[in-house]
């Protein structure tokens, strides 16, 4: 496993919005779940008047899925002896889709988009 990759994932929403929107980590205790990266433009405090809610979400589980499925690829190719940049690069995992927006030594954005989230 690369060291301290998830120090480099940042996870950005990619439901519609004129520009992929940072996610933060959503504390679920409170409604017994496990704690998740959620959309802030689920809450209305951060909307517009008559824009929607967004209900894109990241489970812990999912996050977990989406760093091993990186992992794997940047170490496969460091064992050829190959740099890889995964920037553009687009895969699913069950029912996430995931757009790599950058890819550098310092950061890794990630654009997701939770088909099972936003069709409730």
């Amino acid at each position: 496993m690369i060291k301290n990759l998830c120090d480099l994932i940042e996870v950005y929403c990619d439901n519609g919005h004129e520009e992929p929107i940072f996610m933060y980590m959503k504390d679920g205790s409170d409604m017994n779940k496990d704690s998740f990266y959620a959309c802030p433009k689920y809450y209305p405090e951060n909307r517009n008047d008559n824009e929607r809610a967004c209900n894109n979400n990241l489970t812990i589980t999912d996050y977990i899925k989406m760093v091993d499925f990186i992992d794997k690829k940047i170490t496969a190719a460091e064992l050829n002896d190959e740099k890889i940049n995964l920037t553009n690069f687009t895969f699913k995992v069950g029912m996430v889709q995931y757009r790599i927006m950058q890819h550098t030594e310092k950061k890794i954005k990630v654009a997701i988009l939770n088909k099972r989230a936003i069709n409730k």
